[in-house]
C-alpha cells in the first residue's frame, strides 16, 4: 500500500564551518557547494525528461532541500531580489531567449553565489 503523505524535513545548520585552518575550511566548503550545485543541476536535469507526478514532486522538494541547506551555511548568499534578467545569475521557466535587462516578475527558486561567482542560477518568471 502507498502513502502518499507529505514529509517535511527541517534543516537547522551552524552558521559557521567548525574549521581549526581556516584556508582549508574555506577550501573545503567551496569545493563542497560546488559538488552540491552539480547534483543539484543534474536533479533538475532529472526533472525536466520526467512526466508530472510524485518522483518529479520528489526530485524538486529534493533539490530545494539542498538549496536550503546551502544558503543556511555562511558563505552562501541566494540570488532572490534581482529586478532584471541576467544571464549570468537567472534561468527563464520556462526557458526561452531572454535579452540582459529584460523585467524580472517573479522568483520560482532563488539562485546561489559565492562571492562574486554564481554557483546555481535563479530560475525565474519573465
Amino acid at each position: 500500500m502507498h502513502d502518499n503523505t507529505s514529509v517535511e524535513t527541517s534543516i537547522e545548520l551552524d552558521s559557521q564551518p567548525k574549521h581549526s585552518n581556516n584556508v582549508t575550511a574555506s577550501e573545503d566548503f567551496v569545493e563542497l557547494c560546488q559538488q552540491s550545485a552539480k547534483l543539484i543541476k543534474m536533479y533538475d536535469m532529472m526533472a525536466k525528461q520526467m512526466p508530472d507526478g510524485e518522483t518529479k514532486d520528489a526530485i524538486e522538494d529534493y533539490t530545494n532541500q539542498l538549496i536550503l541547506a546551502m544558503l543556511n551555511c555562511s558563505g552562501c548568499k541566494p540570488i532572490n531580489h534581482d529586478a532584471t534578467f541576467d544571464s549570468r545569475r537567472h534561468t527563464p521557466v520556462p526557458f526561452d531567449m531572454v535579452d540582459d535587462g529584460t523585467p524580472i516578475q517573479s522568483f520560482l527558486r532563488p539562485g546561489i553565489t559565492i562571492g562574486e561567482k554564481t554557483i546555481i542560477t535563479a530560475k525565474v518568471k519573465i
